[in-house]
């Protein structure tokens, strides 16, 4: 399989603002690998004892805590219950979600409209119905959790 093509399929159109084909020179970003990545280097963190799950994004990330989201946790962001789908102007170019700076900074701005956090239950359980999955946000939130963390924390290479 070394240096040689083994697939070599396009099927579809570029995205909804975008109805031409796609082909398979087209570049299309991985956020879902990037999430899942990033999500496994935050779990890994809590094992090791650097964070907990129920460690508030804003003892980390200050910024993050304006707007009336100083309760959410990394047990929000892990569990899409942060209130965070909205939070990222819409439509995306590919341009504003390759720039790091621009997108925590609309998760830092989103209002305490977007951050509803979960109802709890009578033996605290939580109600699954607060939870509105984000495919970008999650990811975003959490690049932007490890790339606050303390100096001196564990590089996140090393993490992983």
């Amino acid at each position: 399989w070394e240096d040689r093509k083994v697939v070599d399929l396009a099927v579809g159109c570029r995205g909804s603002v975008d109805p031409r084909p796609l082909r398979p020179e087209c570049l299309l970003p991985g956020l879902h690998l990037t999430q899942v990545l990033l999500a496994t280097v935050l779990h890994v963190l809590v094992q090791n004892g650097e964070m907990g799950y129920d460690t508030r994004v804003a003892e980390v990330w200050p910024r993050f805590g304006h707007h009336g989201k100083q309760d959410v946790t990394l047990r929000h962001l892990l569990t899409h219950t942060a209130g965070l789908a909205t939070a990222l102007p819409q439509p995306l170019s590919l341009r504003t979600i390759t720039e790091l700076p621009s997108v925590l900074s609309c998760l830092e701005e989103a209002s305490a409209s977007m951050a509803v956090l979960p109802r709890f239950g009578k033996k605290g359980s939580r109600d699954a119905s607060a939870a509105t999955y984000s495919p970008l946000a999650l990811g975003w939130a959490t690049a932007g959790l490890l790339a606050h963390r303390q100096a001196g924390a564990v590089p996140v290479a090393q993490a992983v």
